[in-house]
């Protein structure tokens, strides 16, 4: 890994530095106000600061190998910092994923469409109002952004992959998108449907015995591993 002083002068490693340490001194004094037994939605937001005063002491330590550290008295409450980066790295990894598909589709000169519109659109003729409401409706769901899987979808459509490989990989991404969402929201129960399309994509090590999402830092390797392999395919 290069030195940070190689892409970074002295003067903006400090002025980071600076705000870094002004931030951490400014969020830590909520800490009165957010321990126990403080009321639980004090106590949730105090985990997050916590959480994120933890991540703030890595980037600063890597600026200036200083030495600073977070102590968690409560187990639960490292937990969450661990939740934090796994939140972290699923949702940057989707971003990334989705930018780079949408890099190669501007590329190769493909433009999907939002298939949540046009089965909406397909839709229009068959309800009852009038001609205003109608064009009204399509002008709203022809205007519909693309998804991601809508760009995964043309992307594969106009790919050399085997029928077989465009499967895998549709699922494979579909299961990506419940997880990034999954790993963002408080309940981390799956439905069933949700289950069957990470068992589905080849998840299924982080579908637990009780239908819940379960996340491990092993498993960023892997998927880092997956998408290069995606990458390599299509490309």
């Amino acid at each position: 890994m290069s030195s940070v002083s190689l892409v970074m002068s002295s003067d903006q490693q400090q002025k980071h530095l600076n705000a870094i340490n002004k931030s951490i001194d400014e969020l830590r004094k909520f800490q009165d106000r957010t321990r126990s037994p403080k009321p639980i939605p004090h106590q949730y937001v105090g985990t997050v600061i916590d959480s994120t005063v933890g991540l703030l002491c890595s980037c600063a330590n890597s600026l200036d190998r200083g030495g600073r550290t977070i102590i968690f008295s409560d187990f639960d409450n490292w937990l969450s910092l661990m939740k934090i980066t796994h939140r972290s790295f699923y949702s940057n990894l989707h971003v990334a994923v989705e930018l780079g598909i949408k890099h190669l589709c501007k590329e190769r000169n493909l433009s999907p469409e939002s298939s949540v519109g046009k089965r909406f659109l397909n839709k229009i003729a068959k309800i009852k109002c009038t001609e205003k409401e109608i064009r009204a409706l399509q002008k709203y769901f022809s205007m519909l952004e693309p998804s991601f899987i809508d760009h995964v979808n043309i992307l594969l459509k106009h790919s050399s992959l085997s029928i077989e490989r465009k499967k895998i990989w549709r699922q494979y991404f579909n299961a990506l998108t419940i997880l990034r969402n999954k790993a963002s929201h408080s309940n981390s129960r799956l439905t069933n449907n949700q289950s069957d399309c990470l068992l589905e994509g080849g998840f299924s090590v982080m579908v637990s015995r009780n239908n819940e999402l379960q996340m491990n830092t092993r498993q960023y390797s892997q998927l880092a591993s997956h998408i290069l392999e995606f990458f390599d395919e299509i490309i």
